[in-house]
């Protein structure tokens, strides 16, 4: 499925249309694991009389609040609270109005999406799209079947957990010679066999001063 999906709704009739051009049914493409899909939602409605050039008009719903959410647990919803567990493998209520619509992004790289895979290559689920206008009340316009996909090539990326083995930034720092030291620093150096060291620093006066020591 493309990381970008322009879904119209009929708010009359409760259903996913192809276009804003076109009334045929849309059957939503299969959602794949990792993926981060970018959603553009647009209610519509038919217009009467009937127009081959533009069947529909745009419904405005400025100021909605939008949730879309993909069913946990067996794919299909129950009516009992909180059934199927998780209730949901996918969600998102964070929506920004866009013209004659909304704007947000469903993240399919969760743990939850892993979970009800599992073993399997896909799974059957419902999708639904709940709108509730500033001055009402919830309404599920859209809850249709759609596929979930496993991922061939995970998204997950790791970061290596720190080990010894890898110097800190205070390490590093600590390790070089500036080339421009603070006041007061000094530099102390090894001999090859390392049993000498000497401390080299530059007094108040401008004598550079160098100060030998057995190790």
């Amino acid at each position: 499925m493309a990381g970008e999906l322009s879904l119209f709704i009929d708010v009359e009739q409760k259903k996913l249309v192809t276009s804003f051009y076109n009334t045929a049914e849309f059957v939503l493409p299969p959602f794949m694991q990792g993926e981060t899909v970018a959603l553009q939602i647009f209610p519509v409605k038919r217009v009467s009389p009937a127009s081959i050039s533009a069947p529909h008009s745009y419904v405005s719903l400025s100021g909605a609040t939008v949730k879309v959410g993909i069913c946990g647990g067996t794919g299909t919803p129950t009516g009992t609270q909180s059934d199927p567990t998780p209730t949901v493998i996918a969600f998102q209520d964070s929506f920004s109005a866009i013209t004659n619509g909304f704007s947000g992004t469903l993240d399919l790289n969760t743990s939850d999406v892993a979970s009800f895979l599992g073993s399997e290559a896909s799974k059957a689920s419902t999708f639904e799209i709940e709108i509730t206008p500033s001055a009402g009340t919830p309404k599920k316009y859209i809850q249709v079947p759609c596929t979930i996909k496993a991922a061939v090539i995970e998204s997950t990326s790791t970061v290596p957990t720190p080990l010894p083995l890898y110097y800190t930034k205070n390490e590093v720092d600590a390790g070089f010679v500036k080339k421009i030291g603070g006041n007061g620093d000094s530099i102390e150096l090894r001999s090859e066999n390392g049993t000498w060291g000497v401390i080299i620093r530059l007094t108040n006066d401008g004598v550079l001063e160098m100060n030998p020591f057995q190790l």
